[in-house]
């Protein structure tokens, strides 16, 4: 896996989403056949919304068959009791029973259900997702965030109802006599796999329509008054109109199921979308013994499903699994699309500085990470989003000692060759060796900060620590994909690279991790003079002495047997600190000065060790026969991990091999000090220890080595653009801290001959920057326009111009452009809502979501003392750097009329009105007409919207004639005038 190997004593099971459901489909244009990759996200409540507002996994395939089976199946009452509540009434429990029975038959192989009644609607992936789903005993027989932007009227609305779920495990009084278990969450649970304490089925809807009064026409209205069960009717209604929605569309929808890690996911389907190959090699997950294999009848050669995506949502793996493993995964399986988005949620310190929110889990600049990665956090740059601040600004308001530590941070990350009119091929950026090294190094330290010496001092004096996300296979994940975007003697830094980590005092574990590190660079297939080498000699003594051929990396598989468990789980309860562990090779104790190699990568499961073949002979292979029942059952525990042939060729059979706790991880102190161990160690043997450790050229159940960011391409050299005159390079610098990439240069060659006739004039440059990707230089008497194009916002201001190879074949023009920071350039200040047009005259709008207006409730406005908590809300809009700008500021404006709009609407100013008048400040014409139809919440971001039609009048309509009788007629209906600025109207 990408992480680090962590022993869970006790599985969450997370029943329902504890975040409301959002739209999966929200940057993708209406009318757009789309594919979607939802990545870790286990609740329902996102498919069945997406399908409402886009009209016009054993659990989940039982409950959305339910769904599909139409009126000859559930009610959606019985829908809604199924899939939320604990405890079932007879009827229903029988019709669950029921419907089980008919889905048995359609298990019998991938082929029987993914060409049965529902395999044009849903679809399985992999065999052994099936074979998990034929297994489950059930087929035998955040409150606040989810009622915004009305948490700020109902800050306390959630508790109680949570409180009444946990106690009654019903998420409705209907009168019924609920006593029996409901088989799809009862079955689903075990002494280690433990329903979440944060489970409150609500919470996966929008719970603002339950404090405010709705339209009576509008969607999703609810008529339950009484205060105790109105939350829960709110939730209800939209159950229901979302699962009749989902019914609607299930000719023009297709959901396929996969059972796995999401990074072994991602890694596959990036390798399958690179060369048709149907696995990379990945376990499906930690505590299982199988490989992610794909079915063939949908990836392979004639197969239909996806491996890239217009949309793909990580809900908050980044938070659990760290931020730059989900980007290095699930980044390249982007399309290479205006709207294609990848959707994650990171969690910062509440006081951290608004600078470091981004460098902290990126281990660097966001403009320098963006360079690198050739993701851009939308967010970031144009400093605006639909989202509502209003979690973070409620954290804010209420008691220190009441806050969260932390808060959420969503983010919206598109492909950097897919902005500022970036229509050309993107090239590679061209660095200096050393500096490339510097970079690396410093990126390493803070990966691996835990196993520095400032690491470990903050761990023995108990301050709060994270569990470490990356190992020395991450390390070198993110290092091939930077090696496919940055041209540079790459053989010199990775050489480079190497002995300075190795110097650096700081890296206490330097030394032991060194032959990982250089396993790793073998394994990613990542050149260097001293890595890892391709062809070994069978060594004359030790255990490959008898082999026949011996491969750079060998595995070892090593049975530790339930009693060396004990020690680190002495007591079984769900809040007990966790060990996370690594794979060791030590020489014997008998050498005084004792050898020790470190390796981070291990995969861990429950079962029993058989070898077929051969051992001594190196042609033998290891099957684990795994034990389902896990931490309950009394098979012992297998780890395997890949080790340098090296390591172990030669030396003696008395060395042994263990499994260690990890120094990075925090709680290895308090098992060292807290529980008095003197030691580390976990379990270890000699390796001539032939009944518990296994050595094979390959893990157990793979056909060679895992593949990781397999579908990472190199990008070229150098692009031509699009008059194929000019060939661009590009080149970056690092600043005097060499920290962050500050500068970026473009080194444009040009062979049009009217252009090289007057460059021998050496004629004047001037700069031209037509939005914050674009710089223009037009040059000379001719105009001669000459645009680069960036991937990431830069300045022209304090830009650089030269001109060189005059007179030869092709003339050099190079511009040397600094990087902008967001938060103070004015390049990006008018960058507020980016659209744009695609190839075939599609309008994108980039960074606001695509909202299907009809599907959104309706507010009332005919009691204005009700709104206003709106008043508050529109002020939350406004970010605090901006409340400290100049009145003066263009978006100040911006944001000011639009709340203004806002107020006017809801009655919460003077007068109510639902017609305005954009005027000239300066001129004091017309510029448009706004019609506003409705005022609508927005439960997917926590915010509400102006159902409005805009008339823009241009000068040259104005000044026809045709529209005086039009605005005289409107001139009776009164429309509130708002003054802007031509700025303003260009936002």
């Amino acid at each position: 896996m990408l992480t680090p190997t962590v022993l869970h004593r006790f599985r969450w099971f997370h029943a329902f989403g504890n975040a409301p459901a959002i739209n999966l489909a929200r940057s993708i244009p209406h009318g757009q056949d789309a594919s979607v990759l939802s990545l870790g996200c286990g609740d329902l409540s996102s498919i069945l919304y997406t399908s409402y507002v886009q009209q016009g996994l054993p659990r989940n395939l039982v409950i959305l068959t339910m769904i599909l089976a139409g009126e000859e199946g559930a009610s959606y009452q019985a829908l809604w009791d199924v899939y939320y509540h604990m405890y079932l009434d007879e009827q229903t429990t029988e019709l669950v029973i029921r419907h089980v029975r008919t889905m048995i038959p359609m298990l019998e192989s991938l082929e029987t259900f993914n060409n049965g009644l529902y395999g044009s609607i849903m679809q399985i992936c992999d065999e052994d997702t099936l074979c998990d789903v034929r297994r489950e005993p059930s087929l035998d027989l955040a409150a606040v965030r989810a009622a915004s932007p009305l948490a700020l009227a109902r800050s306390c609305a959630g508790p109680p109802h949570s409180h009444d779920y946990w106690n009654g495990v019903i998420a409705m009084i209907n009168g019924k006599d609920h006593r029996t278990p409901n088989p799809l969450l009862d079955g689903l649970v075990s002494d280690w796999k433990i329903l979440h304490s944060g489970s409150d089925p609500v919470l996966s809807f929008h719970l603002a329509s339950a404090f405010t009064s709705l339209t009576a026409n509008s969607p999703l209205r609810h008529d339950e008054d009484d205060e105790e069960h109105r939350v829960v009717a709110a939730a209800r209604s939209q159950f229901i109109a979302w699962t009749r929605a989902f019914r609607g569309v299930k000719d023009g929808m297709c959901v396929r199921f996969v059972v796995s890690d999401p990074f072994a996911l991602s890694h596959t389907l990036q390798y399958a979308g690179a060369t048709g190959q149907l696995s990379a090699n990945w376990y499906r997950r930690q505590w299982d013994s199988k490989v992610l294999r794909l079915d063939e009848a949908l990836y392979g050669q004639d197969g239909s499903a996806p491996t890239s995506f217009d949309a793909i949502n990580t809900s908050n793996l980044s938070e659990d699994f760290g931020l730059l493993n989900v980007l290095l995964s699930a980044g390249p399986l982007l399309k290479a699309k205006p709207w294609a988005t990848l959707l994650t949620e990171d969690h910062v310190e509440n006081h951290s500085p608004e600078k470091h929110r981004l460098r902290e889990p990126l281990h660097g600049s966001s403009s320098t990470m963006s360079l690198l990665l050739g993701l851009v956090p939308l967010q970031c740059w144009t400093n605006a989003q639909a989202d509502s601040p209003l979690r973070e600004m409620v954290t804010l308001t209420v008691p220190p000692q009441l806050a969260p530590s932390r808060f959420p941070v969503c983010l919206s990350w598109k492909r950097d060759d897919q902005l500022g009119d970036y229509n050309v091929e993107r090239s590679q950026i061209h660095m200096n060796g050393k500096e490339v090294i510097e970079l690396l190094f410093r990126m390493y330290l803070d990966m691996f900060e835990a196993e520095t010496e400032k690491g470990l001092a903050s761990q023995s004096k108990n301050k709060p620590q994270n569990q470490p996300c990356f190992h020395r296979g991450s390390f070198m994940a993110m290092l091939k994909l930077i090696q496919s975007r940055v041209k540079t003697d790459w053989n010199a830094v990775i050489d480079g690279l190497l002995r300075r980590i190795e110097v650096e005092r700081t890296l206490s574990m330097a030394g032991r991790q060194a032959q990982d590190l250089r396993l790793q660079l073998a394994l990613f297939n990542i050149r260097t003079s001293i890595g890892v080498t391709g062809v070994l000699k069978v060594p004359n003594t030790g255990l490959l002495s008898r082999w026949k051929h011996v491969p750079p990396e060998v595995a070892i598989t090593l049975v530790v047997p339930r009693d060396a468990l004990r020690d680190f789980f002495p007591e079984p309860h769900p809040t007990w600190p966790v060990p996370t562990v690594v794979g060791t090779l030590k020489s014997s104790s008998i050498i005084s000065k004792r050898r020790c190699n470190v390796f981070d990568d291990v995969h861990i499961v429950f079962g029993r060790v058989t070898a077929i073949g051969n051992l001594a002979s190196g042609d033998a292979s290891v099957r684990i026969e795994q034990d389902e029942l896990c931490w309950s059952g009394t098979s012992p525990l297998v780890a395997t991990f890949l080790v340098p042939t090296s390591a172990l060729a030669g030396q003696p059979v008395t060395d042994v091999v263990g499994l260690d706790l990890s120094t990075a991880s925090p709680n290895t102190t308090f098992f060292t000090e807290m529980l008095g161990m003197c030691h580390r160690t976990m379990y270890e043997t000699t390796v001539s220890n032939t009944t518990s450790v296994f050595i094979t050229k390959l893990m157990p159940g793979t056909t060679a080595h895992k593949v990781t960011s397999g579908g990472v391409r190199p990008l070229r050299d150098e692009v031509t653009g699009v008059d194929n005159e000019a060939r661009m390079k590009l080149m970056a610098e690092l600043g005097s801290d060499k920290r962050d990439i500050t500068t970026l240069s473009a080194l444009i060659q040009v062979s049009s001959e009217s252009f090289k006739n007057d460059s021998q004039n050496k004629p004047p440059f001037e700069l031209y920057q037509n939005n914050p990707f674009s710089i223009s230089v037009i040059i000379g008497k001719q105009k001669f326009i000459c645009p680069f194009r960036y991937p990431v916002p830069l300045s022209s201001i304090a830009s650089k111009t030269g001109l060189s190879g005059v007179g030869r074949t092709s003339v050099y023009i190079k511009v040397v452009a600094p990087l902008v920071d967001p938060r103070q350039s004015s390049v990006l200040k008018d960058w507020l809502s980016l659209t744009t047009i695609t190839p075939g005259g599609l309008p994108v709008a980039v960074n606001m979501p695509h909202l299907s207006l009809d599907a959104l409730p309706v507010i009332e406005l005919s009691q204005p003392q009700r709104l206003a908590w709106l008043t508050t809300l529109t002020s939350l809009q406004w970010p605090r750097h901006d409340q400290r700008e100049s009145t003066e500021d263009v978006r100040a404006k911006f944001k000011g009329t639009l709340s203004a709009m806002f107020k006017a609407c809801s009655g919460t100013l003077k007068s109510q009105a639902g017609m305005f008048s954009l005027n000239g400040r300066r001129r004091g014409d017309i510029q448009a007409l706004i019609l506003v139809s409705a005022l609508r919440l927005d439960g997917d971001t926590a915010s509400v919207v102006l159902d409005a039609a805009i008339l823009p009048l241009t000068s040259r309509y104005l000044a026809s004639g045709d529209s005086d009788d039009f605005l005289k007629g409107l001139e009776l209906l009164d429309p509130l005038t708002l003054q802007v600025d031509d700025e303003e109207m260009a936002l």
